[in-house]
């Protein structure tokens, strides 16, 4: 009864005392919760600020209005910057599950099979690839559009949703960037909180032997 009373006295004490000598890895420990849970709202807000479609209509192949936010874009397949497509790969329901992503001159539209626009955003990849002479790419997982002005550098700016607003997308990039540093940190913290802490132990735990040379 002693020995249980005095493990809970320790587990109640244990943080207070922690919080009077804080050492490396209470310091380190508390960094990283702190990067993971700024990493986290920044990905609640970056949901809030992303832009779904709702709705694609074709006309000939040739217009495509897509509904984003309440408001109608119209796209062409000239508009069409960079298509990007997953290997299928089978959901729970058995079915091929292949995520298309388009990027455009008015930022980038996402899809899978089970949205109702999937088929409009294949008509849209497929016109953009007649245009350019490149339909024999069409079952490739990436294709750019060639030309001087398209780069990655180009397409890192048209990284946002269509039908994002004009004045949330510094917010949106900031964001963004701010969530991949806190994740870098929070990795960073825990190589330094493990791998010191393996080696203090196995330190601790290989005794120094000595060789003392006997007299004959």
């Amino acid at each position: 009864m002693g020995k249980f009373v005095e493990k809970v006295v320790v587990i109640i004490l244990k943080p207070a005392l922690l919080a009077q000598r804080p050492n490396r890895e209470v310091l380190i420990g508390l960094l990283i919760l702190a990067c993971f849970g700024a990493a986290l709202v920044c990905s609640v807000a970056v949901s809030l600020l992303t832009v779904n479609v709702t709705a694609i209509t074709t006309q000939d192949n040739v217009d495509f209005l897509v509904k984003a936010n309440k408001e109608v874009f119209d796209l062409v397949p000239g508009d069409v910057l960079r298509i990007e497509r997953t290997p299928a790969k089978k959901a729970f329901t058995g079915q091929d599950m292949e995520i298309m992503k388009i990027y455009t001159t008015q930022g980038f539209i996402y899809a899978v099979p089970d949205d109702p626009y999937y088929a409009e955003t294949q008509q849209l990849a497929n016109a953009a690839l007649r245009l350019n002479g490149d339909l024999d790419q069409a079952g490739s997982q990436v294709w750019m559009k060639q030309g001087n002005e398209t780069t990655l550098d180009s397409l890192k700016q048209k990284g946002y949703a269509i039908g994002t607003q004009e004045n949330k997308r510094p917010l949106l990039f900031a964001l963004l960037g701010l969530q991949n540093f806190l994740l870098v940190g929070a990795g960073l913290g825990m190589l330094l909180l493990v791998f010191p802490f393996r080696m203090e132990k196995d330190a601790e735990r290989s005794p120094v032997t000595t060789r003392v040379k006997q007299l004959a």
